[in-house]
C-alpha cells in the first residue's frame, strides 16, 4: 500500500511538470501571436533559467529530497513567488528520508495547505531561497526570503505552526522550517 502512494505521489508530480510546460509553451505562443518575440525571448530565458536549477535538484542523489522540494517549489509558485535553490552541494542521506517519507505523504495535502497558507500570508511579493539540510532526526528544509538572515539567529520570534512546520520571524526577515522527520 505504501508504494501505491509513493507512485502516485510520483505520477501526480509528472502531471504537474507537464501541466507547467503547456503553460510556458501557450506564453511563447501568445507572445508570437501578437507579434512581441522579445517577450518571447525575455520568457525563454526566464523559463531557462528556472529548468537550470531544476536540473541541479533532479541531480541530487536523493530522489526523495528531489522530490520533496518540487513539491515545495509547485506550493511556492502557485503564490506567484520567485524562488532560487540554494547550497545543492551537499549530501543528504537517502536513508534518513526513506525512513519518514511514507509518514510525510500521508500528510501531503495538510502540509501543502499549511505551506501554502504561510507562503501567502508572509512572504508576498518576495523571492524565497530554499536549502536543505541533515538534521539528527532526518532532515530540513529551510525557505528564507533574505539571503543575509542567519539561520542560527536565536533572537528570531518562533511560530509553531504543525508538528513539522515552523516559522521565524525578525521584522521583515522570515524563515519557514520544515522538519521532515
Amino acid at each position: 500500500m505504501k508504494d501505491k502512494s509513493n507512485i502516485k505521489w510520483c505520477m501526480n508530480q509528472m502531471r504537474k511538470q507537464r501541466h507547467d510546460f503547456m503553460n510556458y509553451l501557450q506564453v511563447i505562443y501568445g507572445y508570437l501571436q501578437i507579434n512581441k518575440p522579445e517577450e518571447a525571448l525575455n520568457y525563454i530565458k526566464k523559463i531557462n533559467s528556472r529548468m537550470y536549477m531544476l536540473s541541479q535538484l533532479y541531480n541530487l542523489d536523493n530522489s526523495y529530497l528531489s522530490l520533496i522540494i518540487n513539491d515545495i517549489i509547485n506550493s511556492i509558485e502557485r503564490c506567484a513567488l520567485e524562488w532560487q535553490l540554494k547550497n545543492l552541494n551537499f549530501y543528504i542521506s537517502e536513508e534518513k528520508l526513506s525512513k519518514n517519507i511514507n509518514k510525510y505523504i500521508e500528510n501531503l495535502d495538510i502540509f501543502k495547505q499549511e505551506l501554502y497558507d504561510i507562503l501567502r500570508k508572509e512572504f508576498k511579493k518576495q523571492e524565497i531561497y530554499i536549502d536543505a539540510k541533515e538534521i539528527e532526526e532526518g532532515v530540513q528544509i529551510l525557505l528564507y526570503n533574505d539571503m543575509e538572515i542567519d539561520l542560527n539567529n536565536n533572537n528570531l520570534n518562533f511560530i509553531l505552526i504543525s508538528e513539522n512546520i515552523s516559522l521565524y520571524k525578525e521584522n521583515d526577515k522570515k524563515i519557514v522550517m520544515i522538519n521532515i522527520q
